[in-house]
Parts: structure tokens; sequence; C-alpha cells
């Protein structure tokens, strides 16, 4: 696990440094964390993030990511309304946030889309990220991905109170493993500072297993099983997966060459049947 501080030295830090300055009212300070000094999270907002939340623009391609409206295709285990959100103090180079997901869950093994949804406290708008894929090892996402997908969230909200937005990805060539496994984002939270991954924390969602791990850590935590309050009242994070409707295969096109090579393959088999009779 990453190491612990004492908890009335991180605020001292964060304020000799101009971490924790005065925000305006729309921005909710953050809260840093007890047990585990090096993830943050927000303060809740009270009521619903989407009660104050405008529309959310059309599609539109942004880079590697697209803007989704809700991503309400595909596995939810989030009820659509965020709460707070996870991040990474900016002392971390490497942090990863995944959550379960199991293979019964999805029509077929091929993955679709993932969706992320990402909000901000500060002034950068921009982040890229890696969508990554774990197999799972004894109840846990093993030591490394087998799988990830780089991409770049432009014009990210700020605030909770925003509601956030969802970030699609395209992941059509990852393949579902057997079983249990984990979906979700990998950062540079040194060079990207302040950004979160949505989370619900409406006590009438299922809770969902979320762990999380930076550079400095042998092992993953879990937010359903520690004492650090920022994950009090975890039930999930807002990431999302599609799978394709069905596991067809697809036939690579030839091109002039093999289709020639093909033809005279056939022509060889055809001659070879014919001399048998």
């Amino acid at each position: 696990m990453p190491r612990a501080l004492m908890p009335g030295i991180l605020p001292v830090l964060l304020l000799a440094a101009g971490v924790l300055e005065a925000r305006t009212e729309k921005v909710v300070p953050l809260q840093p964390a007890r047990i585990d000094p090096r993830t943050v999270t927000l303060a809740p907002h009270p009521g619903s993030a989407h009660d104050t939340a405008g529309p959310l623009s059309q599609d539109r391609i942004l880079g590697l990511a697209q803007v989704q409206d809700g991503c309400v295709g595909g596995v939810v285990k989030d009820d659509g309304s965020l709460e707070t959100g996870y991040g990474w103090v900016p002392s971390v180079i490497d942090g990863v946030y995944v959550q379960e997901f199991h293979i019964s869950e999805f029509p077929s093994r091929r993955l679709e889309s993932v969706c992320i949804c990402w909000l901000r406290t500060r002034e950068d708008g921009d982040i890229p990220f890696d969508v990554v894929f774990y197999h799972d090892h004894d109840g846990v996402p093993a030591a490394t991905p087998y799988a990830s997908v780089s991409a770049v969230a432009f014009s990210v909200p700020e605030g909770v109170a925003s509601g956030g937005e969802f970030y699609e990805v395209d992941v059509s060539q990852i393949v579902i493993p057997g079983g249990r496994f984990y979906i979700g984002a990998r950062w540079n939270p040194s060079l990207d500072q302040f950004f979160f991954v949505c989370a619900d924390h409406s006590p009438e969602t299922d809770p969902v297993n979320v762990f999380y791990i930076d550079e400095e850590a042998d092992e993953w935590g879990s937010a359903l099983d520690t004492p650090d309050p920022i994950f009090e009242g975890h039930r999930a994070i807002m990431v999302r997966a599609a799978a394709q409707q069905s596991a067809e295969l697809a036939i690579p096109a030839l091109g002039p060459t093999g289709s020639a090579m093909m033809a005279l393959l056939l022509a060889t088999a055809g001659w070879f049947l014919l001399t048998r009779r």
C-alpha cells in the first residue's frame, strides 16, 4: 500500500505549497486522504450533480476520445449521478483506478468501447490517459495490464456541479478474458493535476469493487476494504463498457496477389480431384 502520513501534516504541507488555494464558489474544495495521502477526492456536492449541469454537447470526435451523452449502452454499474471523484495528489507520477467486470455481463468476448467520466478542479482542461485492462489474480487485478488503449479527453468540465462528462474510447481490438476482469484509467497526475474519475456514492447503487494503485505501492488498494475516509460511501466509479453484439470473425481482404494465389490453389485442387477419378 502507499505510505501513510499523519492526518494533521498533509493540509499544512499543501497550504505551504499553495495547493489548497482560494477557489471560486463553483469549485469544490479537495479533501486530502488521512490513510493514503496520495489519493484525493472531492467533497460531496449537495443534491444531485445533474440538477445543476447544463445539457451535454452533441457527439463530436476529440482526438482519440469522443464526448458521449451519457454512454447509456453496455454494462453500467453507476446510477448516472456523480457525487464525488477519485484522483491523486500531484506527487504521483503513475496512478490507476480500475473497476470490476465479469464476462457474463457481456454479449460477446469482443469489446467495442469504454466510457469514462472525467472532471477537474484546475485550469488545465485536457488529459491524456490510458484505458487499461487487467486480468484477475485471486480477487484483485494482476500486477500489470494485459492491454491498454491511449486516449485524450479534451475540455473536461470543472467541478462536481458540472456533472462531469463521459468520454468514449474505441477498444474494438480488445478481447475479454474469462471470468472476472478489470477496466479503468491510468494517467500521470504530476503532469495532469487534479483530474478525477467521476464516482457514484448514491446509497441505492449496488457496491462494485474499485481498486487503485500508484508507482510507490506494492499492492492494490480496495475502495470496499479500506478505512480510508475518502472512499466512505463508495458505490462505483463511472466507467462503462460495451461489447460487440456478435463475435463474428472478420475475413480479411486478399488483395490482387492473394486472389491470384487463391485461384491457383483452387485450380490445382480441382485438377488433382479430376485426375484421381
